[in-house]
């Protein structure tokens, strides 16, 4: 008798693991694939920026730390800069994130250079590996 309540717990258990799985919440949740790539993108790196300022002009040239991290489970990329830009102090902080039901990325960006947020979105591209995003 307690072989059979053993079997038939487990054999209920595997069930509803199985229909959590395919829970739209469960997928929501759960990192994929595309979090693992934006994993690799973690470390401290220096950024070196040209900028044009029109036909004939001499480029702006920045150049700048970056701090790349994984937040909230390894769910979003932080990516925290500081340098110079036009000669004054800049700083941004930036979160890149992949949503597990549209398949869409997202990036916001925030400066102390304005009191904006860029918002920008785009579809990923699993077989290269890329999304174009656009946003304002």
């Amino acid at each position: 008798m307690r072989n059979l309540l053993f079997i038939i717990t487990l054999i209920l258990s595997v069930t509803e693991m199985k229909a959590q799985n395919n829970d739209p919440w469960t997928v929501y949740m759960t990192p994929a694939e595309v979090h693992n790539l934006m994993e690799k993108m973690t470390g401290n790196f220096k950024m070196e920026i040209t900028m044009s300022m029109g036909a004939g002009k001499e480029p702006n040239i920045i150049s700048i730390n970056s701090v790349h991290k994984m937040l909230l489970g390894g769910r979003f990329l932080e990516m925290k800069q500081q340098g110079t830009m036009m000669g004054m102090d800049y700083q941004s902080i930036m979160t890149l994130g992949f949503n597990t039901i549209d398949k869409k990325m997202s990036l916001t960006t925030i400066t102390n250079m304005g009191t904006g947020t860029l918002s920008l979105v785009g579809v990923w591209n699993d077989k290269n590996k890329s999304a174009s995003l656009s946003g304002s």
